[in-house]
């Protein structure tokens, strides 16, 4: 059975691509509070938390598609975005230098997972 993802499943991946960038932001921000890492060191494991979390969403979101597998990526590093400036805001929000390196993260993350589940299912599917 061959069909796109559900608003729901684009929303879950949206959710599973911030996840890891979140606990990274909890976990570096203490570590930056108590002088064990420098702010830039900080910087660059949020920039790539939001990457790979982004990769890892739109690639479990793009693998249910049967087409159009780096839209799908796309369309799951977007919603990624917008569900973490939603929250940012909601919690104080984050520097803005931050917020332009998360969406650069999360759109090149969602595409390049979609493009890893068209490398990997667009033959299986064809």
């Amino acid at each position: 059975m061959s069909r796109m993802p559900t608003f729901e499943e684009y929303f879950a991946g949206g959710l599973l691509a911030n996840a890891p960038a979140w606990l990274t932001m909890a976990s570096a921000s203490y570590l930056l509070q108590i002088k064990m890492i420098g702010e830039m060191i900080t910087e660059i494991f949020i920039a790539a938390s939001y990457l790979l979390g982004a990769m890892l969403g739109g690639y479990l979101v793009a693998r249910i598609a049967y087409r159009d597998y780096r839209r799908v990526g796309l369309e799951v590093g977007v919603a990624s975005f917008f569900i973490n400036i939603i929250f940012t805001a909601l919690f104080g929000g984050i520097p803005i230098r931050i917020t332009m390196e998360s969406f650069v993260a999360q759109i090149l993350g969602g595409m390049v997972g979609g493009f890893i589940a068209e490398k990997k299912y667009s033959k299986i599917t064809s």
